[in-house]
């Protein structure tokens, strides 16, 4: 005995209109133009996470949580470090349009592995 089976399958009919597809609601964060790894780190700063010191011995994976000029490296270090390049607030970080001196502490705390 032979039983034999016909399915047909239809691929569902998505409508947009022209304005939702101009127009999408979810946007990338700024800075998605920049290269991925600065990005990235700029994502960490303006999401407070990040592999900082005090992170990684939270974590076990250091056993202290300082950085290289002697402060606890917490999230709040990273916009105050005073090895960095330049002063930022993390307000720089929280605008539409992301700043020079944001894009060039997150390149800093990128070269760190943060």
């Amino acid at each position: 005995m032979t039983i034999s089976t016909t399915l047909t399958l239809r691929k569902p009919v998505i409508r947009k209109s022209v304005q939702d597809s101009k127009d999408p609601k979810e946007r990338l964060p700024p800075g998605s133009h920049l290269p991925w790894s600065i990005w990235k780190t700029l994502n960490r700063l303006r999401t407070e996470t990040g592999r900082t010191a005090s992170n990684m011995e939270k974590w076990g994976i250091k056993e202290d949580g300082k950085y290289e000029c002697g402060g606890e490296q917490d999230v709040d270090h990273l916009f105050a470090c005073p090895l960095l390049p330049i002063e930022c607030s993390k307000e720089e970080f929280l605008t539409h349009e992301i700043s020079d001196k944001a894009i060039q502490i997150a390149a800093y705390w990128e070269g760190k592995g943060i």
